[in-house]
């Protein structure tokens, strides 16, 4: 963890208040909290509205603590010295932005009725009481906590709705949930008379909810995520029957598209590589697709975009001329659905590259070497032989349970022989000349430049 960084905001009201606050800051920096204190950082012939104004406004500071005393109170209500100062900087901070938590009273001293000297504009504020020795050690803990992002009590995960809403229903010796399914189904499928369900897979409402769960999210936070437009609510997740009621053409095309999952898995009908959840890319002897795609995503709203190398084995991949060393490509990123959940997602591809057949090989380095140019991070991963098949019928949650580390570095294979990390060192000229004659940069250009017009 880095250590937060926190500015304390107080009044030298007297030389005892001036050494209660040293020593709360020295205790915060003994309890790992990097603290900005006058006392340390002012120096003789800087100014002193500076330093405030620079603490206050500065994004490198995590958490402001506003010592509260009588003397800061009123110097805050009359804007007097460098706590007026520090008072106009501030309090916009609070009043504009309602969750901020930046700003964190901390009251050292009440008035006769026990009323908090509190400025006005931070009265409403949730405030951390050391105002009496016997609060001290718990709002001392409390602030650490706070601003270490340690509570007390963690909230705990989301859970599923109760079993006794989800009991089922009989109507004539059959469950009401079956016979609707059923009836879902058919209706969804009847526009494509030659597909038939495949009556050994798991039901549609099940592999539509997988698709969630997979990517992180809790079937009690599905109807929050779904766009507004399909008028769902919490209501409709209360038992399996209604989610059925639900499940229309345009809810699972907008599910498949958001997940990039094929739409036939979800409704479990036949169709080529049915059993792979997602739609499978192919890019072998079509890297423009590929940069088209790479760009495409890089300029849009997804985050963390990476290129992932799977090689099959733990064999080095040599430059041989055979069929062997066999590597497979998936991107990898993460995007927002509904307002702030963000779900990782998965474009793996249909294509074997082949490390020891040359034109295999330089289309794979070709790859990573427009993804360095682009300044997309690309990753060297391991898979047995055995898992090709699992792997391709994966979710994210698999991915990351199987490849948890790094084992190789594809850009050292695209790596100016100059360097010492560099490998076939030897065919990097050839690699380099490849990508020209194929027009891979000129590709690239030409595609930045109509998203720059765009």
């Amino acid at each position: 963890m880095i250590p937060p960084k926190t500015f304390i905001s107080y009044c030298w009201t007297s030389e005892d208040h001036k050494y209660w606050v040293l020593n709360l800051a020295k205790r915060l920096k003994s309890d790992g909290i990097d603290v900005s204190i006058d006392i340390w950082h002012l120096k003789p012939g800087q100014d002193i509205y500076h330093f405030m104004e620079k603490n206050a406004m500065s994004s490198d500071i995590d958490r402001i603590i506003v010592i509260c005393d009588r003397g800061y109170y009123l110097k805050a209500e009359k804007r007097i010295g460098g706590v007026g100062t520090e008072t106009q900087i501030i309090s916009p901070d609070v009043y504009n932005n309602v969750n901020q938590e930046k700003v964190i009273p901390v009251v050292v001293e009440k008035n006769e009725q026990g009323i908090p000297y509190i400025p006005s504009y931070m009265k409403s504020r949730l405030y951390i009481d050391l105002s009496t020795r016997d609060k001290y050690e718990s709002g001392y803990r409390n602030l650490v906590r706070h601003i270490l992002g340690v509570p007390e009590e963690p909230e705990p995960e989301l859970g599923n709705f109760p079993s006794w809403l989800q009991e089922n229903i009989k109507e004539d010796g059959q469950n009401v949930n079956d016979k609707k399914r059923q009836e879902i189904e058919i209706e969804i499928i009847d526009s494509n008379k030659n597909i038939k369900l495949l009556p050994e897979t798991e039901s549609m409402l099940d592999r539509f909810l997988l698709v969630f769960n997979a990517h992180g999210i809790n079937i009690n936070e599905i109807p929050f995520l779904l766009p507004k437009e399909f008028g769902i609510t919490l209501q409709n997740f209360i038992t399996k029957n209604s989610i059925i009621s639900i499940l229309t053409n345009d809810l699972i095309e907008w599910t498949a598209k958001t997940f990039n999952v094929k739409k036939s898995w979800i409704l479990g009908t036949t169709d080529i590589l049915s059993s792979y959840p997602y739609e499978l890319f192919g890019y072998y002897k079509r890297i423009n697709r590929f940069i088209a795609r790479l760009i495409d995503l890089r300029n849009s709203s997804v985050k963390d975009l990476e290129v992932n190398f799977i090689k099959v084995g733990s064999d080095e991949l040599i430059a041989n001329e055979d069929r062997k060393g066999e590597v497979l490509l998936t991107l990898s990123y993460n995007r927002t659905i509904g307002t702030n959940k963000i779900a990782d997602i998965f474009e793996p591809t249909h294509d074997i590259w082949y490390w020891g057949y040359w034109r295999s090989r330089f289309q794979i380095k070709s790859i990573i070497y427009i993804c360095e140019k682009c300044s997309v991070i690309t990753n060297g991963y391991e898979i047995s032989k055995s898992e090709v098949e699992n792997y391709r019928k994966g979710f994210p949650s698999d991915f990351h349970t199987k490849f948890n580390s790094i084992k190789w570095y594809p850009e050292d294979y695209v790596t100016n022989p100059k360097n010492q990390i560099s490998k076939d060192s030897e065919e990097y000229p050839l690699v380099i000349n490849y990508i020209n004659e194929q027009g891979y940069m000129d590709c690239l250009n030409e595609i930045l430049n109509q998203h720059k017009s765009n």
